[in-house]
This record gives structure tokens, C-alpha cells and sequence, in this order.
């Protein structure tokens, strides 16, 4: 194991693991790689080309193996039970106390309203960008007239500034939506807002909006 809590190999990283100790509990969650599709795990893991930069920490990619690279017969099962032998072996065998094989057994152990306000806490924009470190994203997009680029640098959520790039014949209608996103919150609705107060009436404002709306975030 190494210092980033993955389970490695002499060629590469086979395992991937995070821990956490809360209220009394202890948390884990990882992953085994037993036969992955490598072309497939990199497309799925690909940074987009429309780029999002931190400013802040970046992320640690590591060489990945498959297990059946050393034992071309394993199975699922056989690492399962592989797991709990070497679970016993290190720290002794225990009692499963429920496997949750009944869906409304969960409700002994779960506070639903807990649960729901946890769910609220971290789906809510003012978590997920409000406290965010400054960091810049890029979205590049051609329409039927013209391709566009726009630059947004964020800070705790809020567009401190942005540019507009465009190939597009009208260039004045570019010009006048060049600023409308600074001091705006990161968020569809306000961007949205932002620039159809600016030209409500334009078709081409109309296809940045939703664009806007096609967007992911």
C-alpha cells in the first residue's frame, strides 16, 4: 500500500481506497480492479477539452493493473472471499451482523430526515461552488453562425470575470454581451438571466442560453 492509500503492484495500482471516521463510525470505500476495459476506464476519465483548471490541488493519476494480469482464472467470488480471509487473518473473524438483504431492514439503521438534510447540504450551490477555490473554465462551441469561446475565472462560486471570443459576423452583439457574466454567480439561472438582460430579443443570444441550459453544472 502506498501513501495515497492504493493497493499497488510492482507495475501499477490495483486498488484505490478512502477512509473517514464519523460519529462514532468508521467509513471505507474503494475499488478492486479485477478485469477492466483500460480503453474504456480512460474515455471515461478523460478531461474534457472544455477544460476546468484548478488553481488549487491537482489530481495524481497512477499506472492501473488488472488482477487477472497475475491470475488470468479469478473471479469476483474468489476475491471475495479473499478479502474476508485476509480481513480474519489480520484481524480476527467476526459476526455479519446484517447484509441488508431486506431493503426495509435499512430503516433500523437509517434516519431518513438525516439523510435527506445531508443530501440537501451537499447538493446545494452555495456547497458545491460557494466555498470553491478560484479556478477558470473554458467552454468552446460552434453554432450555425459562428464558433465562440467563453472564459470564466471563479472565485467562491462568482464570476469575477469573463471573456467572449467569436469568429461570428456580428461582431457588435459579441462586444455587447463581453462582460454581462462578471459578477454573477456561477450558477444556469443567474448566467441565463445575465445575458437575456442584456439581448432578450437576439436568436443568437438565444442559442448561448441554451447552450447554457445544455450545460452540466
Amino acid at each position: 500500500m502506498n501513501g495515497r492509500n492504493d493497493i499497488v503492484t510492482e507495475e501499477g495500482k490495483f486498488s484505490g481506497n478512502a477512509f473517514t471516521f464519523r460519529r462514532n463510525r468508521a467509513l471505507h470505500h474503494g475499488t478492486v480492479l479485477l478485469d477492466v476495459d483500460r480503453e474504456k476506464l480512460g474515455r471515461y476519465l478523460q478531461v474534457s477539452k472544455e477544460k476546468m483548471e484548478a488553481k488549487g490541488i491537482k489530481s495524481v493519476q497512477s499506472r492501473i493493473v488488472n488482477l487477472r494480469e497475475y491470475n488470468n482464472d479469478i473471479t469476483v467470488d474468489d476475491l471475495k472471499i479473499s478479502i474476508v480471509e485476509a480481513f480474519e487473518k489480520e484481524f480476527g473473524a467476526c459476526e455479519i451482523i446484517n447484509e441488508f438483504d431486506d431493503p426495509l431492514s435499512l430503516k433500523e439503521f437509517v434516519n431518513q430526515e438525516e439523510i435527506d438534510a445531508i443530501y440537501d447540504i451537499y447538493s446545494s450551490w452555495d456547497y458545491r461552488y460557494g466555498q470553491a477555490p478560484r479556478f477558470d473554465i473554458e467552454w468552446v462551441h460552434r453554432f450555425s453562425w459562428g464558433g465562440i469561446e467563453i472564459h470564466l475565472c471563479l472565485k467562491n462560486g462568482i464570476i469575477t470575470q469573463s471573456r467572449i471570443f467569436s469568429d461570428a459576423l456580428d461582431e457588435p452583439f459579441i462586444t455587447s454581451i463581453q462582460d454581462c457574466f462578471n459578477n454573477v454567480r456561477f450558477k444556469k439561472q443567474d448566467m441565463i438571466k445575465a445575458i437575456s438582460a442584456k439581448k432578450s430579443d437576439s436568436p443568437m443570444a438565444h442559442d448561448i442560453i441554451e447552450y447554457i441550459q445544455s450545460k452540466e453544472f
